[in-house]
């Protein structure tokens, strides 16, 4: 599967991000971002957070799943349900916090493909997403139980500085391939306009 990765709490880090995340939308129009996560787990509240931080700064395009209206595992069965038969012609960009090896606590993970949420606490089985943004908030155990007192134990300042960094490179992601399509318009209005144009 195709993946990439990065640090996220370096600033520095946007533009790349932005990059990869552009050239996945590979100038569609049609765009859900989908950020899931609940407000109750300091680990878990990474898609929450990026939903919340998009919508504040008028992120254009289509967002399910904020601090307000959650997709969590209470709902997410129905919500995809719900975006598979309303929204069959979007892109879907899938957004989770996930555990993980020790040494990549802090980096974000873009892949081809769906993602399966909440499979840290083995607490759901679906998947989702054209492409998915995993955030590793926290170290991954192999001992029963243990990955959701490691979430609850996951200090918020780490979680919403990765959350503020995805959302600005998600951000100028989006904005950037929406003016891709308004040059593209421009460009083909001045190209029907001059071949009207009567030669004299």
């Amino acid at each position: 599967m195709d993946s990439y990765c990065f640090y996220a709490l370096e600033e520095t880090n946007i533009d790349d991000i932005s990059k990869y995340i552009l050239d996945k939308i590979n100038g569609r129009d049609k765009i859900l971002i989908l950020c899931i996560g609940s407000d109750s787990c300091t680990g878990d509240s990474l898609g929450p957070l990026t939903g919340t931080l998009l919508k504040k700064h008028n992120c254009p395009c289509t967002i399910m799943g904020d601090l307000e209206n959650l997709v969590d595992y209470n709902n997410l069965t129905q919500k995809i349900n719900y975006i598979k038969d309303h929204y069959k012609d979007h892109f879907i960009i899938a957004i989770d916090a996930s555990l993980g090896d020790k040494n990549n606590i802090g980096k974000i993970i873009i892949e081809n493909g769906s993602i399966s949420p909440a499979t840290a606490l083995k607490s759901g089985n679906c998947s989702v997403g054209d492409i998915s943004i995993k955030a590793v908030v926290n170290r991954y155990s192999s001992i029963k139980y243990a990955n959701e007192y490691i979430l609850q134990q996951t200090r918020l300042y780490y979680v919403y500085s990765m959350a503020e960094i995805l959302s600005k490179a998600i951000l100028k992601a989006i904005n950037d391939n929406l003016n891709s399509h308004e040059n593209v318009y421009l460009k083909d209005t001045r190209d029907i306009f001059s071949n009207s144009v009567p030669s004299r």
